[in-house]
C-alpha cells in the first residue's frame, strides 16, 4: 500500500495578498523599493529594535557583516 501524500505546505492566498502582487509588479520596483524600507521598519518594530536590515536568503546575513540583533525565542510566531 503507498503512503498518502504528505503535501510540503498549504498557503492561505487572500486578495488583498493578490493586489500587493500586482501592485509590486506594476510598480517598476522588482527587487528593490520602497516597500523594502517599510518592512525592515515593521519588521523591527515586531522585534522591538531599532533597525532592520532585509536579506535576499537564509544565509545572506552571514556575508552582511551586520550584527545579529537579540531576538529572544518567544517573539518567533510559530506556525
Amino acid at each position: 500500500m503507498a503512503p498518502a501524500f504528505l503535501p510540503y505546505g498549504k498557503q492561505e492566498i487572500v486578495d488583498a495578498d493578490v493586489k500587493a502582487v500586482v501592485e509590486a509588479l506594476c510598480s517598476g520596483w522588482l527587487t528593490t523599493g520602497p516597500r523594502v524600507g517599510e518592512f525592515e521598519k515593521a519588521f523591527a518594530a515586531y522585534c522591538g529594535t531599532a533597525e532592520g536590515v532585509a536579506v535576499n536568503s537564509g544565509t545572506m546575513p552571514h556575508y552582511t557583516k551586520v550584527p545579529r540583533p537579540y531576538l529572544p525565542m518567544w517573539k518567533l510566531k510559530r506556525f
